[in-house]
Formats: structure tokens, C-alpha cells, sequence
């Protein structure tokens, strides 16, 4: 259900105290996925790449795939 109200107040507050970019946007989409090839390095960096989507190694994306059913909802906590 992202962006929530409760996120879309968070992003306003940020931009006003500058923490974030005054053009930054909120997003809506979120993914799981997997890295290119080869750049499996990147995860455990926490380099900003995803654009906000959550990354995995390939072989974590090969393990989740086959349990994840259309309309599946999937709860991302800290």
C-alpha cells in the first residue's frame, strides 16, 4: 500500500528540511530483484541503486520465485 499518507507526509517533511532533493519523488512501485551479472558486490555496500526497490542475490531471487503466487502480498518491515 506504499506510498501510505503517513510516508507521503514523511517525503513532504524531508524535502522541507532539505534531508532529500526538492525534486525527489515518492515512487509507488517497489520491486524484488535480483543484480545484474556480476554486480552481486553492490548488496552489501547499500549503494542506492534500486530506486527503492529491495535487491537480492540472483540465487535468493531463484530460491523466493517459486513461492510467490499472483496478488501475493508480501509485508516489508525493518
Amino acid at each position: 500500500n506504499y506510498p501510505t499518507e503517513e510516508s507521503r507526509k514523511k517525503h513532504r517533511e524531508a524535502k522541507g528540511k532539505g534531508e532529500i532533493p526538492e525534486n525527489a519523488k515518492i515512487g509507488g512501485e517497489i520491486g524484488i530483484h535480483g543484480v545484474p551479472e556480476g554486480y552481486e558486490f553492490a548488496i552489501p555496500l547499500k549503494i542506492n541503486w534500486t530506486l527503492g526497490c529491495i535487491s537480492m542475490t540472483n540465487a535468493g531471487i531463484n530460491d523466493l520465485y517459486p513461492c510467490i503466487t499472483e496478488k501475493i502480498i508480501i509485508e516489508i518491515t525493518p
